[in-house]
């Protein structure tokens, strides 16, 4: 999926015309319709004022805009050494494909995202490669968070 097309998804998601997110990001309306018909790459700035307009994780945003990992401010930071014990609790494998170094990169994420409540504690991080990750933003993006495995998963474990 391009990004023109995800950032449409999660707009129409929210019910949120391009006249709207004009007004909440103050970016113009024949910009953002440039961005979502990918004739136009959002700046950083402008990139930060969508995500945040439509409750997107900024560092999925910025992968799927191609932006180097390196110059992504994450919208949280795990502590290097919650990552390693996470990494290591998971046996360096992703938790979807089950597949690690050195066919794959591997990040912690958040099971349920800052947005909506999770917090950066060891039950609520998971070790995702770098592909499922992608698919996990997106499927969240187009079916919604109460439909995705790893929350639902997590859900379970913490009523029980």
């Amino acid at each position: 999926m391009k990004i023109g097309e995800f950032l449409r998804l999660a707009r129409k998601e929210k019910n949120i015309t391009l006249r709207q997110l004009s007004d909440l990001t103050h970016i113009s309306f024949s910009q953002l319709g440039k961005i979502e018909r990918e004739e136009h790459k959002p700046t950083r700035e402008n990139s930060l004022k969508i995500a945040e307009a439509l409750q997107i994780d900024q560092t999925i945003l910025f992968k799927l805009l191609g932006y180097q990992h390196e110059n992504i401010e994450k919208s949280h930071s795990v502590d290097p050494l919650l990552r390693y014990k996470v990494l290591v609790r998971d046996r360096f494998k992703c938790k979807v494909c089950g597949e690690g170094p050195p066919k794959v990169s591997l990040e912690v994420d958040l099971i349920l995202p800052k947005a909506n409540g999770g917090e950066i504690k060891p039950d609520n991080l998971v070790c995702l490669c770098d592909q499922c990750l992608r698919g996990r933003t997106l499927f969240i993006a187009n079916e919604g968070l109460e439909k995705d495995l790893l929350f639902a998963k997590n859900k379970i474990r913490t009523t029980l």
